[in-house]
């Protein structure tokens, strides 16, 4: 049982067909678990392919118990997610980690925590979602980037309602 990896072979294919990396294990070895890392980590890809080449009177085994594989997906910038589906909330509109959503310096004002995906709440404000919405905004509501009102208390006009 312990021979049927050897000699097992890995391929990575791109979008247009071309292979990305190819492994093929030595005929030799009697490992049971294997670590393969890709030369070319930033190529992007679309399958995997793992076949045999080990033969027992005449069939090709292949015995896989457990198959692990990791990547980040090639989203357009201000995106991320398994399928680019969401949006990223980086400071400086730059881009983020396109597994987590994290920003490397940073949340854009009105977003906060774990991969900048919550929005400041009510009444709160800026980066870090730190500042307060003037008292002067009718039921202290502001906008989460910029800390301006929606609407403002009775007699008091401007975008803080402070004139």
């Amino acid at each position: 049982l312990q021979n049927r990896l050897q000699g097992f072979f890995l391929e990575t294919t791109q979008r247009n067909g071309n292979a990305a990396f190819t492994y093929t294990e030595p005929t030799n070895t009697e490992q049971s678990l294997y670590t393969v890392l890709s030369d070319y980590p930033q190529i992007p890809i679309l399958g995997v392919t793992i076949a045999a080449k080990y033969y027992d009177r005449g069939l090709r085994i292949l015995t896989l118990c457990e198959v692990e594989m990791y990547g980040d997906a090639v989203c357009p910038v201000g995106k991320y997610g398994k399928e680019c589906e969401s949006t990223c909330n980086c400071e400086k509109a730059e881009p983020c980690f396109v597994s987590t959503g994290g920003c490397p310096s940073g949340c854009a004002a009105g977003y906060h925590g774990e991969g900048c995906k919550t929005p400041c709440s009510q009444s709160y404000y800026g980066v870090d979602c730190s500042q307060k919405c003037s008292t002067n905004c009718k039921d202290q509501l502001c906008q989460s980037n910029d800390g301006t009102c929606l609407s403002c208390q009775s007699g008091k006009p401007g975008p803080f309602c402070d004139k």
